[in-house]
This record gives structure tokens, sequence and C-alpha cells, in this order.
């Protein structure tokens, strides 16, 4: 009950607007995807065409977009913390602007595009427009240093760096929402951000033995290429289906 002379406060409305903006914001960020894709597509193009000059464009296009990607991600992540830590009240400041910079300020963007896992696909499907039955050298290189399960497609095209979520245990392509990590580790999106709920805003040691790379929240992006195998799987026959799946697990 509100005492006689109190002014009550309602922060809803300005919570509503803040948490739907940090929505709209992330939504954006899922658009970058495809563009990357398209990107990559013509890079392969322009490789079978020997236009070296357009390739490197197309380079320089793709690392801008993944860059980019991050970038939005971490200020939808701000608008988020900016929205759930507002209290209002007639003493609390509405400078609004100055919270995000704040916040925004907190939040790393640690991305290298070159180390990313779209671009690092767009340089294997490069290398392989010009030598198809051999291994990219670095790849060959860490292939003979790294005794790591590989999941692959199909075609050959690796979908993930790990067969299994390394939390859930989940094989990766059983994933209910699979997300990937700057360098190709596969995780179920629940499991990995209640994993990274444990480090606050500070980045963490990805939860896989073995290795030392760092990930964030705003790091991980849907898995496309693992998607994609899911859906493509879920049109084929039974039986073919379970004749495939025993060739593709390399465990």
């Amino acid at each position: 009950m509100e005492a006689e002379g109190e002014v009550m406060v309602n922060n809803q409305p300005v919570i509503a607007f803040l948490g739907g903006h940090a929505k709209r914001v992330g939504d954006f960020a899922e658009n970058v995807d495809p563009l990357c894709d398209l990107v990559s597509e013509t890079a392969e193009q322009f490789e079978r065409a020997q236009a070296t000059d357009k390739v490197d464009s197309c380079r320089k296009i793709l690392a801008e977009l993944i860059m980019m990607e991050a970038q939005i991600k971490a200020q939808a992540e701000a608008f988020k913390r900016v929205s759930q830590g507002y209290e209002a009240g007639l003493d609390t400041s509405t400078d609004f602007l100055a919270r995000l910079e704040q916040s925004s300020a907190e939040i790393p963007v640690n991305c290298n595009p070159e180390e990313e896992e779209r671009f690092m696909e767009m340089q294997r499907k490069l290398w392989k427009v010009n030598h198809p039955n051999e291994a990219m050298p670095d790849e060959a290189a860490t292939a003979a240093d790294e005794d790591e399960d590989v999941i692959v497609a199909d075609s050959g095209t690796e979908l993930a760096r790990n067969v299994k979520c390394p939390i859930t245990a989940v094989e990766v392509l059983n994933l209910n929402e699979p997300v990937v990590d700057e360098v190709g580790f596969v995780y179920e999106r629940k499991a990995i951000e209640q994993y990274l709920s444990r480090y606050g805003n500070r980045p963490a040691n990805a939860p896989i033995a073995g290795t030392t790379h760092k990930i964030t929240k705003a790091g991980l992006k849907k898995a496309t290429r693992v998607i994609r195998e899911q859906r493509r799987r879920q049109k084929r026959p039974q039986a073919q289906a379970e004749a495939e799946d025993e060739a593709v697990l390399d465990v």
C-alpha cells in the first residue's frame, strides 16, 4: 500500500523498451550470417575465375562483417544489462546514453575475424578450388599434432571440431540449439551460457580438455553448418540416415 505523500515510480515501461531494443539489436546480428555465406560463395566463384584481387576484396569484406556482427552482439548485451540494472526513482539518472556507454565499456569484443570459423571455412573452400584432394597445409599440420574427434558432413566439409557438446555430452547433430565459438567448437546454447554466467563479464576458458582459447557469450553464434546438416538429415529416409551416420562420425 502506498504511504501518504509517497510517489511511486513505475519502471516497467523503461525496462520493457530497453529490453525490446536489446532484442531488436540482437536480431539484426542474426542477419549478418547470410551475408557472410553470400560473400564466401562469391569469393569461391572469383577463385575459379582466377580473379585474385576480387578474392582478396571478399576476404576483407567477410572480416569486416564478422567484426561488425561481434560488435552488434556486444551492443545488444549492453542494452540488456542497462535494462536489467535500471530501477526507476525520483533521484535515478535518466542519462541512458551514459549508462549504455558504461555498460558497453565493460563488454570486451574479443573477435579476431581471421580465426573465426566462417572465415576459416571460406579459406578451406578457396583452397579446394585448386587443390581438391589436398588438405590445407595448416590443417594437415594440426591434424598430425592433435588427437581430436571431428564431425564432418557427407561432402567432407567439417561441421565442428567436437563430436559432442563438452557440457551435455549430447552429439552435435542432436543438439536443440547448437552454437559455435570463434575456433569451431559447438555447444548447446543453454548449457554454454549457463557455464559462462559463472564468469560474469570476463572471458572464460573453453570447457574442453586440451584447448587454451577463451570464449564469451558475445563471441558465440548459431552453428549454421550444423543446423543445415540437421535439416538435411531430417528430410532423408531413416535407413539412409542410419547408414550415413555410421560413416560420418570419426570417433
